[in-house]
């Protein structure tokens, strides 16, 4: 912070805020108030240390101000030391604000901090009631500042924070007097429970405004607003775990508790607007049983429904009479109730974090909030705080089989979670490390906790521990300071030792936990922290950092044995990384690049950007047929966040839109003639965010969508009503099998079949009559006619036929038959009459490949994609072969596109594309054609054009 915001803040800034306590507070009563440390959402260095001073002039300013009485910080870091909460750089966790308010009995909490906003720096507050996790007041100032550089002072408004200071610490006091003597209503949380899709999900928002309503209109009732994490997807953090730790029981937080579930019933193939909606809610005074109520409306008139049934919970409230204390033997069996709810959604997620997705992560949010509710009536349970400990920390496990660094308040923290645990209800109360299927079949591990955290948090060294948080908030500590926090951590470690002598009888584990207490770092161990997790500097850095580095640096590679170690470390450190020369661009390619820029600063826009171009190779490859000529386009997309993975050009239904599914960011609607584009997402109708294909019906658009670990859906668009319907496809006939992950559609005539595999079984294929409603399986039948002709298949792939993959599929109307492409090569269905007929690939490595193209062309490897053009196919292969196989062309590997006959299915021309990735998804657009390709090395995948009229027969 520099000198003149200082001067400003030490001048006219301290009065201003002296009398802004005074004015805003009532003088009637002394509230405790504790000024808590303040949180910053900002990875960088500098930005903490700004928003520590500014944080530090506040509290000289606010202590001892204003009618009411502050509760000193000596008293706060002696409490925040006896819990093991964090002090320096501010705590995020709403529980740790209630566990230190209570201890220190303080009756309000005063919290805030500095947030990273896109549209610049925001400094907030907010008041909180200490003893019913209730937000009384909130305030911050309008976004400012560069975010893309650290955070300073100079960059918000104080005076807008102080003068907003002064109105909500007085509203803030006085709600909390008027709220001793109100009716108080909690609402812990409302539950989506339909089967498939989120589409509903905003509904419990509106529930809970429309609670607010009618407590703002009914006398003597208030609805308390529980504090939200710092960060919308930690939902490790939450606060009723806190209410229950820091002593409060469940009858002194709200007189009345409401939760509640809802669920779409009969909606497949329904409107979307007419989709019947059932709401289940319970309100619960602390007498025997909760009062049920049920509701029943239409998608289309949600919030009729949310105001009819919050006015009746809201009337039922009014009528009830105060409860003394809450009945135990209910509040567990309420308890019991929740966590078999958490159990069922448990059994949905096991295994599931392959790939975690918005629909993931929302049922694993709910299932936390849960777990805190089940915890909170129940809190002596250690099954479900044990349960509750693994879920909270489950986000940190999202990339499955990579490891990755996490800062050390996040370790520190999980570990702590888990002794936590372990102080309260002891070690024999262990985590299991595995989960049945819900058919009761195979065990797979449990991704939320592993083995080796536990032994960790348990046999956490005390020189790690220090270690660890020096690399943070802890680096700054003075040296006694950080001489008594060793000495805690020493007696800690020795203490747990001792609980788990007694708990497992296991000498040689304890002796080795003891030992690793005071045994000295090696000079390798220290190397290796220099190199991992040494410090950033840069020539800016001030001096005497530099020297201290440089002298720890000499020190340590020398009682290695390696001093020039220490000389090359210091070069890296002072020295940015070369970067790669990239040769200039031509004139016409930085002409193409300055005009893909400009696209991309047009708002809302997702229109056919510009395209830069690329030349096809035409020496590889076997030299017969090969066409010389042929070019490729690259193609980005305007939405970089939603990268597109298909599009549906000019559909009969709506000749003027371009559609584009996305992977996460709902559908995308182009008008061509305009540009203006429109986006589609659950609350208009669709049962995913995650759509993976795109076809069209005889009067309506059919889009695949659906997310990991979920049943699949087919969501329906009609042009001219604008309404939206959806389908599912049909749940696995094994419990314990994960559902279809289908990425394949194709529609032709009444017919619609989809294909992809599930992950616990054979791969799928399923056919739906849009006439009959009815589905077939495809899958077994086309294997069984693919396995009676063995002796004629040169390409049959390694694995069983049973687990053959559908690489691609397509549907071709005009001769009323479906397309399929595999490792076997190319098949062709006729629904109609129940028949296949497949024309088997070759192998490129094969020996005989170029006499046989030669006498009788054939494609190469496995058909990717497919796509009917006039009279002919344009068929893309791939070949997974990268060896020498023919001596002429070391790289026969890679993708080709085929010109075949649509009728005699002989393959006319090919070419070798230049790029080796897989093709999946082939768009005809007159003489060009759109090829969606697989990046192995990113997620995002890309849209290339090619000119396919070159291949063209003379």
């Amino acid at each position: 912070m520099n000198r003149r915001v200082w001067r400003w803040m030490s001048g006219g800034a301290c009065l201003l805020l002296a009398a802004v306590l005074c004015a805003g507070a009532d003088a009637q009563e002394e509230l405790a108030v504790a000024l808590l440390d303040w949180s910053v959402t900002d990875d960088r260095y500098a930005s903490h240390v700004e928003a520590e001073q500014l944080h530090a002039f506040i509290e000289a300013a606010l202590v001892g101000q204003g009618p009411v009485r502050w509760i000193e910080r000596e008293s706060l870091d002696a409490a925040a030391d006896e819990l093991m909460l964090a002090r320096l750089g501010g705590s995020e966790d709403p529980a740790d604000w209630l566990r230190l308010g209570r201890w220190v009995k303080a009756d309000l909490l005063l919290t805030g901090g500095v947030r990273r906003q896109a549209e610049g720096w925001v400094v907030h507050g907010q008041v909180i009631d200490s003893e019913r996790a209730d937000v009384l007041s909130q305030w911050s100032t309008p976004p400012a500042g560069d975010v893309d550089s650290a955070f300073t002072a100079e960059s918000v408004d104080l005076r807008t924070y102080l003068r907003a200071a002064r109105r909500e610490l007085g509203d803030a006091k006085r709600a909390y007097e008027a709220s001793r003597d109100q009716q108080t209503l909690a609402v812990l949380f409302f539950e989506n429970r339909t089967e498939v899709g989120r589409r509903l999900d905003h509904l419990e928002q509106r529930l809970m405004d429309a609670l607010q309503s009618r407590c703002d209109i009914t006398p003597g009732q208030r609805l308390l607003r529980f504090p939200a994490a710092v960060e919308g997807g930690d939902e490790y953090r939450l606060v009723l775990s806190g209410l229950v730790d820091a002593g409060g029981a469940a009858r002194r937080v709200a007189s009345v508790y409401v939760w509640g579930h809802y669920t779409e019933l009969d909606w497949q193939g329904v409107v979307f607007e007419d989709v019947p909606v059932r709401l289940t809610v319970y309100a619960w005074d602390g007498r025997g049983e909760p009062e049920a109520f049920t509701f029943e409306g239409k998608a289309g008139e949600l919030d009729q429904l949310a105001s009819q049934s919050m006015e009746e919970v809201s009337a039922w409230a009014a009528d009830r009479p105060e409860a003394v204390e809450l009945d135990p033997a209910q509040s567990a069996d309420t308890a019991q109730t929740i966590y078999r709810r958490v159990q069922a959604l448990q059994s949905i997620q096991v295994g599931n974090t392959r790939s975690v997705t918005p629909a993931f992560l929302d049922r694993w949010r709910n299932t936390v909030r849960l777990l805190e509710t089940a915890y909170f009536f129940d809190p002596d349970n250690a099954e479900i705080h044990r349960e509750l400990t693994a879920e909270r920390w489950r986000g940190d496990l999202q990339r499955d089989g990579h490891e990755f660094l996490e800062s050390p308040r996040r370790v520190r923290d999980r570990y702590q979670a888990v002794l936590s645990h372990i102080n309260r209800f002891g070690y024999g109360q262990a985590w299991s490390l595995t989960k049945i299927t819900p058919s009761g079949g195979m065990a797979v591990a449990d991704h939320r906790l592993e083995a080796t955290d536990i032994r960790k948090a348990l046999l956490f060294e005390g020189r790690d521990m220090l270690w660890a948080a020096s690399r943070g908030w802890f680096k700054d500590m003075p040296e006694q300071t950080v001489e008594s926090e060793l000495k805690r951590a020493k007696t800690d470690h020795r203490r747990r030792v001792m609980e788990m002598l007694r708990a497992e009888d296991d000498p040689e584990l304890a002796e080795a936990a003891l030992w690793s207490i005071t045994r000295p770092y090696t000079p390798s161990e220290q190397v290796q922290w220099l190199e991992d997790l040494g410090p950033m500097l840069d020539p800016n850095s001030p001096d005497k950092d530099r020297r201290h580095w440089a002298n720890k640096a000499r020190e340590v590679y020398r009682a290695a044995g390696d001093e020039a170690g220490a000389e090359r470390w210091l070069a890296r450190l002072n020295e940015p990384e070369p970067e790669t020369p990239k040769p200039p661009l031509s004139d016409a390619a930085e002409s193409r690049r300055e005009r893909w820029v400009d696209s991309l600063r047009i708002p809302d826009s997702i229109r056919p950007p510009q395209v830069t171009l690329e030349v096809a190779d035409t020496q590889s490859g076997p030299p017969p047929a090969t066409d010389p000529g042929l070019y490729a386009r690259r193609y980005g997309l305007d939405l970089a966040e939603t990268p597109a993975t298909a599009a549906l050009d000019r559909p009969a239904a709506d000749p003027q839109s371009m559609w584009w599914t996305t992977d996460g960011g709902g559908l995308i609607r182009t008008n061509l003639e305009d540009q203006t584009t429109q986006t589609f997402g659950p609350e208009d109708g669709l049962t995913a965010t995650r759509f993976h294909a795109a076809a069209e019906t005889a009067d309506s658009l059919v889009f695949l969508g659906g997310e990991w670990g979920e049943s699949q859906q087919l969501c329906f668009y009609n042009p001219e009503s604008g309404q939206w319907s959806a389908i599912a496809l049909p749940p696995p006939t094994d419990s314990g099998v994960q559902p279809i992950h289908a990425k394949l559609l194709a529609v032709c005539g009444d017919w619609i079949i989809v294909a992809g595999d599930d992950y616990g079984s054979d791969p799928q294929m399923m056919m739906y009559s849009l006439s009959r409603e009815t589905w077939t399986d495809l899958h077994a039948e086309w294997i069984t006619y693919l396995e009676e002709f063995p002796e004629v298949l040169p390409n049959k792939p390694r694995r069983p036929a049973g687990k053959l993959l559908v690489r691609a599929l397509t549907g071709d109307p005009e001769r009323g038959v479906f397309w399929i492409g595999s490792p076997y090569g190319l098949t062709r269905y006729d629904p109609d009459r129940d028949r296949f007929s497949t024309w088997f690939s070759l192998p490129p490595r094969s020996s005989e490949a170029q006499a046989m193209f030669l006498a009788k062309p054939r494609i190469f490897e496995d058909v990717t994609a497919i796509a009917p053009v006039g009279n002919h196919l344009l068929v893309a292969t791939y070949s997974w072969r990268s060896a020498s196989y023919f001596s002429h062309d070391p790289e026969i590997g890679g993708s080709y596109l085929f010109l075949v006959d649509a009728e005699t299915t002989a393959p006319l021309r090919y070419a070798k594309l230049k790029h080796k990735a897989p093709i999946y998804r082939i768009t005809p657009r007159g003489n060009e054609a759109w090829l969606n390709r697989q990046v192995f090395d990113t997620s995002h995948p890309e849209i290339r054009a090619v000119d396919w009229s070159v291949l063209r027969p003379e």
